[in-house]
Parts: C-alpha cells; sequence; structure tokens
C-alpha cells in the first residue's frame, strides 16, 4: 500500500490557523454562492538605483539615496537583489525584473512600479468565502479553503473542466472524513481568481461527488498574501 499523501489529507483534517475565524467544513453537501469579486490594483513606490562601485562578486549601490555593500545573493530592504558582480558590471533583480548595470556616476535606473492585484472574496451568510475563478479557462466556482493543502476537486468537475485523470493523473491515497480512497494527482495549467493567475498548480481530483465544490486550496493560496478585512478575504500578489 502506498504512504499516504499528507498534501491530501490535509485537506480533510482541517484546521484554521491559518485564517483565525474562518470556519471549514467537510465535504460540502449544500452551499449559497454569495461572493463578489473585487480586483482592484495598487502601484508600489519606484526604486531607484545607481551603481558607484563594482568589484569581484560585490556592489557599491546607491538606492533611493541609501548607499549599500552587496555581495552576490545579498538583497537591500527594498528588494533588489544581487544577483552577480564584477569589475565591469553588476546584474540585479527586483520584483522579477533583472537589470544589467554598469558603473556610471551619472545615470542611475528606474525599476518599473509593482504592479499589486487584489482580489476580494466576502463571507456568506454560513460563514464560507466563495469565489468565481477558473480553471485552465473554464468558469468555476470556488470554495476558498485555507486548510485544504492543494486544489481539489470532485471526478465530475474534473470530467466537466476536461482533466483526463487516466491521462495525466498520478494514482494517490486521501484521507476523507470517514475512510482512505484512492485519488489522481494532476497538474493543472492555469487557475484564475480575479486578476490572480498562477501556472502549473498541483490539485488532487478526488473519486465520486465530493468535495460538492471544487476547493482553492494552498497550492495556488500560498503564493499570495491572505488578510481578512471585516467580512472579507484579501487575496493579493506579495
Amino acid at each position: 500500500m502506498n504512504t499516504l499523501d499528507a498534501a491530501v489529507c490535509g485537506r480533510y483534517d482541517l484546521h484554521s490557523a491559518d485564517m483565525p475565524g474562518i470556519p471549514m467544513n467537510r465535504f460540502l453537501k449544500t452551499l449559497l454562492l454569495c461572493v463578489l469579486l473585487s480586483p482592484v490594483s495598487t502601484l508600489a513606490a519606484p526604486v531607484h538605483v545607481r551603481v558607484v562601485g563594482l568589484f569581484s562578486g560585490k556592489a557599491v549601490m546607491m538606492v533611493n539615496g541609501q548607499r549599500y555593500v552587496l555581495s552576490e545573493g545579498e538583497s537591500t530592504p527594498e528588494g533588489l537583489r544581487l544577483i552577480e558582480a564584477s569589475s565591469s558590471r553588476a546584474v540585479v533583480e527586483l520584483n522579477g525584473e533583472k537589470r544589467v548595470l554598469r558603473l556610471d556616476n551619472r545615470v542611475g535606473v528606474d525599476f518599473a512600479q509593482q504592479k499589486t492585484e487584489t482580489a476580494r472574496a466576502y463571507r456568506d451568510p454560513s460563514g464560507l468565502y466563495t469565489t468565481v475563478g477558473a480553471i485552465n479557462g473554464q468558469p468555476v466556482n470556488f470554495l476558498v479553503d485555507t486548510g485544504a493543502n492543494v486544489v481539489t476537486l470532485n471526478s465530475a468537475d474534473a470530467s466537466r473542466l476536461g482533466i483526463d485523470v487516466n491521462m495525466s493523473g498520478q494514482l494517490t491515497l486521501a484521507q476523507t472524513a470517514s475512510n482512505i480512497v484512492h485519488a489522481y494527482r494532476v497538474t493543472l495549467n492555469t487557475v484564475t481568481v480575479g486578476g490572480l493567475t498562477r501556472h502549473h498548480v498541483t490539485a488532487v481530483v478526488m473519486p465520486g461527488n465530493e468535495p460538492s465544490q471544487p476547493l482553492l486550496g494552498m497550492s495556488f493560496l500560498s503564493h499570495f498574501h491572505l488578510q481578512r478585512e471585516g467580512n472579507a478575504m484579501l487575496i493579493q500578489t506579495r
């Protein structure tokens, strides 16, 4: 017998430590969908960078007027990371954007402003957070579940979404509320909620009709910052 898959079993032994005050239910039979999703965007302050000294493996930089001496792999409090340095150039990265900088006391580099995407899911009368999203471009009504380690679907939803577990799934074991069942681990091309999209997201397809609603688990949510604001849950880029 295969070893139990902890990432799957985590869904069914639910805890609310990640999001205090968010009630969790095992295998919901009915659910009143009462969710609003409000994408909003904010812009972070620009970061101005200038190289004032270059050495093998080190660089001296002015970042927003503050002087830093960085070794390769080190970062400033603003998040600027020195990837590589030589006597002729420095390769830096900020917010996923890489730049090659050379020693020039007259010219600085302004990195593009980082765009922060935020989706808001509102709590329904039963105390659950749900949202409308998409899997592989197909619409899905998600239950936001921080107690689920992975995105979880039942076999009927997987079939509707064109996910063939016999072709792309990896057989595993999962523990439900009452027993241990065979399930399939799959990789979803995309999972989208509002303006937030992740590629190659791990998911599990359960046999039968449970869970009754696709669970938006931590294989998606862990890439974002989660915050409660009144009756809303904010899901936003870090």
